[in-house]
């Protein structure tokens, strides 16, 4: 396809080992505009578990939890065979479709527009209101789904610079931000709950997380999410949109 010299891209970058294998990937899109010839720069964060050969990673649609690449969204799916049904998760939101009628693959919808079927290794993804989404067997969770396997309760994301931020569960979570497309990391072991999101104190400077329960749009990526999240360290703020992780 062609690059408009003009145009706004999102940037993203992975490397693999010899068999195919993810070794390293970026954690958020880069902003890079062609015509703008400044030099960019990408940090790579080593995948936390080591994705399995190619052999392996392709899972049959039927399997019980598989990941998929479905256009910009990466979703895992765990089938439930016995209650004929699919619940997907994507950008920390949870879908249960229940099985419907198919005359090839496997489908599965609802009454409100949303659908997932699956044909030989490959699958769509239709969302209501939203254009359908081809799906392809992905080789490790998304950013999303791994956070939440690993207990993060809310997540949050943000672009120019390119920033995320991970609070756990519990009364006094720990709080974990990477900041400037990775420049900057922040660690807070025990951060102060608020009535609208956390505080506390690293590095000698105030950190603020501030979380608002309503619609945001990813101004890149133009995905949806359910919170709108503001970062503010020392007297830098990052905004961006999240997600609770363990709704």
């Amino acid at each position: 396809a062609a690059v408009n010299a003009n145009g706004r891209y999102a940037l993203q970058a992975e490397l693999r080992g010899p068999d195919g294998e993810l070794w390293f990937r970026t954690a958020t899109p880069t902003h890079v505009v062609p015509s703008a010839g400044t030099r960019i720069e990408l940090l790579l964060h080593r995948v936390t578990e080591p994705a399995p050969p190619p052999g392996q990673a392709t899972r049959s649609a039927h399997a019980a939890l598989a990941h998929w690449e479905c256009g910009e969204l990466g979703v895992m799916s765990r089938f439930d065979e016995a209650a004929r049904r699919v619940r997907l998760a994507f950008n920390g939101r949870s879908l249960v479709l229940p099985l419907a009628t198919s005359a090839s693959g496997a489908r599965y919808a609802d009454t409100r527009g949303n659908g997932f079927s699956t044909r030989g290794a490959g699958g769509v993804l239709t969302l209501a209101g939203e254009p359908a989404r081809d799906c392809v067997p992905a080789r490790q969770a998304s950013p999303w789904n791994e956070a939440a396997a690993r207990g993060v309760a809310f997540r949050a994301v943000g672009n120019e610079p390119g920033w995320f931020v991970e609070v756990g569960a519990g009364a006094a979570p720990s709080l974990r931000a990477e900041l400037d497309y990775g420049g900057r990391r922040i660690q807070l072991a025990q951060a102060h709950p608020e009535p609208d999101g956390f505080s506390g104190i690293a590095n000698g400077q105030p950190v603020r997380l501030r979380i608002q329960r309503a619609a945001c749009r990813d101004g890149m990526s133009g995905q949806e999410f359910e919170a709108d999240a503001t970062l503010t360290v020392g007297r830098l703020s990052y905004r961006g949109c999240g997600a609770y992780l363990d709704d």
